[in-house]
């Protein structure tokens, strides 16, 4: 004995998909376009557009990065390259003037954090306020005699 198959019910005005069938003269559907996706015709000048800042990140940041983290790790006297790992952080972090020194930056950097922060809040509330009704924020140069 077969089991009876149940039918799908379906959307009425539905096709065998599931979706509604086009409407007749309509124009086919187009996939929705990325949000935020650049035009076909705009790739070129857009890349064109990217590459002198692109060039400057590269040059004034990228590389002297590499550099940076290249002479971290050696011994540079400014001729020559010898590489010695993390012996010069070995050195570091048992120099005691290394943490006095950091201590110092810790503290002008907070101190200044804290003073330059609620001193720029208050500035900013100064300039926000609005004069009174009656009164003139400057005196002109041409009432006075």
């Amino acid at each position: 004995m077969s089991t009876p198959t149940i039918p799908r019910p379906q959307i009425l005005g539905a096709g065998p998909g599931g979706a509604a069938p086009p409407e007749r003269g309509a124009a086919p559907r187009r996939r929705p376009r990325r949000a935020g996706g650049i035009p076909r015709g705009m790739r070129r000048a857009v890349a064109l557009s990217l590459l002198p800042g692109l060039a400057l990140f590269g040059t004034f940041f990228l590389a002297p990065f590499a550099v940076m983290t290249a002479t971290a790790f050696a011994d540079w006297s400014g001729l020559h390259l010898d590489w010695t790992g993390l012996d010069n952080y070995r050195r570091l972090l048992g120099d005691p003037v290394f943490f006095k020194a950091l201590g110092n930056t810790v503290f002008y950097a907070a101190a200044s954090v804290l003073v330059q922060v609620p001193l720029g809040v208050a500035v900013g509330m100064l300039l926000a306020l609005r004069p009174p009704a009656g009164r003139r924020s400057a005196p002109s140069s041409s009432s006075r005699s």
